[in-house]
């Protein structure tokens, strides 16, 4: 069997140091097993990482959104991108098209002095959307 990925085995530690006397189960999603995966899951957690890869990856399970309902999901970085109708990324910026499961636009890391024109780009990327913008360390909960 494999050895699971660095950042799998470090977001794993970080839960459990945090999760004081539960009883969690810990999964790496894998492309083949992932549609059953989501069905057997309670939370699901999408990581940051290669957003454009990611978005389509996750975009062969057309039922996604169905899939999710039900579910905690939670997402950072790529993983928000994904959930959203579309996202300004940063490292190099560029606009893109995630899933659209939350129809707002997205931008993570975001700090006014190097993304502000971004921002602006993005605002008036396609159709007008509520914007989230997310600094460094900042979370928010949306309920659907």
């Amino acid at each position: 069997m494999k050895k699971p990925p660095a950042l799998f085995r470090r977001d794993k530690n970080r839960i459990i140091k945090h999760s004081k006397n539960k009883r969690l189960e810990f999964v790496l999603a894998s492309e083949n097993d992932f549609a059953e995966q989501v069905r057997n899951a309670d939370i699901i957690f999408l990581a940051g990482g290669k957003t454009f890869r990611l978005v389509k990856k996750l975009s062969k399970f057309p039922d996604l959104e169905r899939s999710f309902k039900n579910k905690i999901v939670v997402a950072s970085s790529s993983g928000v991108y994904v959930l959203s109708k579309y996202f300004c990324t940063n490292f190099p910026p560029k606009l893109g098209k995630g899933l659209g499961i939350l129809n707002i636009k997205t931008f993570c890391h975001y700090d006014q002095k190097t993304y502000g024109k971004w921002l602006k780009k993005l605002i008036a990327h396609k159709k007008s959307l509520p914007i989230l913008t997310l600094p460094n360390y900042k979370w928010v909960v949306i309920y659907k």
